[in-house]
């Protein structure tokens, strides 16, 4: 396995970025290789001394990377047999910040399907705490080497997508392909910064506009995902994101700890 010395700079700025823990940085650079070399599956992976050596890193930070593949069902260790790369095709990402949601744009594509515009939506009015019902609105797809794996159906109050420009989001109707998230846009034209979500998660069918996109059948289980998202400087809902995830190609996980640790 040899991985680019161009990946190895992108992921080494990202850690300094983000603070990222290194066995993350790891793990994501590990993943990434798995990804691309999916048709030739399995396949062996360096031992620990190998990535300890190239990396310069701990032999605890190798072991640490080595368990979230294990986890995420990518990987397989055997003792006197080594590891080895055993599957791919689903999307994982462990979130636990606001950074983790910024850092999607770096492992999977976004395209919008339908652009920005005003509608009427109750439901979403009253999550974005609007006096009225209309709301501004947008669907996106997103695909990881090439695969639809997400949906994403994101309302934001007029007076805040007002702030974005003809060039961040296509035109109604008008598939395209744009770099980043819609989060870091809107927080970037609107000169605001959000930095508390609340979520829900829960398993439903696929409503068939949402099946059509992805690739699956109407009614298929997904992952649904309601997230709001609220501005620092008072605590005002600014965008809320209703998604949903293609089980059989994306993993959600999250890390906890004991409080006070």
């Amino acid at each position: 396995m040899t991985l680019s010395p161009k990946d190895r700079s992108a992921r080494g700025r990202q850690a300094n970025a983000t603070a990222t823990p290194a066995y993350r940085v790891l793990a994501d650079e590990l993943r990434d290789f798995i990804a691309r070399n999916a048709h030739a599956l399995p396949i062996d992976l360096p031992t620990e001394a190998e990535l300890v050596e190239k990396h310069g890193v701990s032999r605890q930070t190798v072991r640490r990377a080595y368990q979230e593949l294990v986890v995420d069902g990518l990987v397989e260790r055997v003792k006197g047999r080594g590891t080895r790369a055993i599957a791919a095709g689903r999307y994982f990402r462990s979130t636990g910040s606001i950074e983790d949601l910024l850092a999607l744009s770096m492992h999977s594509e976004l395209e919008v399907v339908q652009g920005l515009r005003e509608v009427s939506d109750p439901l979403n009015a009253r999550r974005l705490a609007l006096e009225f019902d209309s709301v501004s609105q947008m669907l996106v797809l997103r695909r990881q080497d090439g695969e639809a794996f997400s949906v994403h159906r994101i309302s934001l109050p007029p007076s805040i997508a007002v702030h974005l420009r003809p060039s961040d989001i296509a035109p109604n109707g008008r598939r395209r392909r744009m770099a980043g998230t819609v989060l870091a846009i809107v927080e970037q034209r609107a000169g605001i910064t959000m930095d508390t979500v609340r979520q829900e998660i829960v398993a439903v069918g696929a409503p068939a506009d949402v099946a059509a996109l992805i690739g699956i059948a109407p009614g298929t289980p997904v992952l649904q995902v309601e997230r709001t998202f609220y501005e620092r400087a008072n605590q005002r809902p600014v965008q809320h994101t209703t998604s949903w995830f293609d089980s059989t190609k994306y993993v959600y996980r999250i890390h906890l700890r004991r409080g006070g640790r």
